[in-house]
């Protein structure tokens, strides 16, 4: 591993890929992946979604509003930090767009989304 920094908040639209078609609202930048765990930077909104194998950790940088955690809607701002067990429902934003520094171990199966009405 090498020693890194990277500015999040000077990234623009440029530096995202496309987003997942099963996220069409929100556009995730991969930073780094080491010992089974996945950084990355998202931008935007999802809908409320699950995923089986994956524990998720979100760090608010920007946007205010709520997201769904479980079976409540939390408000989210700047420095909310949320801890997202596997299969708990998550998503589902009002308020927004955000920005997310996310963490997730291990790293999501990029087919592990599983939607929630």
């Amino acid at each position: 591993m090498v020693a890194t920094s990277i500015d999040l908040l000077a990234l623009n639209p440029a530096d995202f890929p496309p987003p997942n078609p099963a996220l069409p609202n929100l556009r995730t930048k991969g930073l780094l992946v080491v010992d089974s765990t996945a950084f990355a930077y998202s931008v935007g909104v999802a809908p409320k979604h699950t995923h089986a194998d994956t524990t998720e950790v979100q760090l608010v940088l920007d946007g205010t509003g709520t997201e769904w955690l479980g079976d409540k809607q939390i408000p989210i701002a700047p420095g909310t930090f949320v801890v997202i067990p596997p299969n708990t429902a998550h998503g589902g934003f009002t308020g927004g767009p955000f920005h997310l520094y996310t963490v997730k171990t291990p790293p999501q199966d990029p087919t592990d989304y599983h939607m929630v009405p």
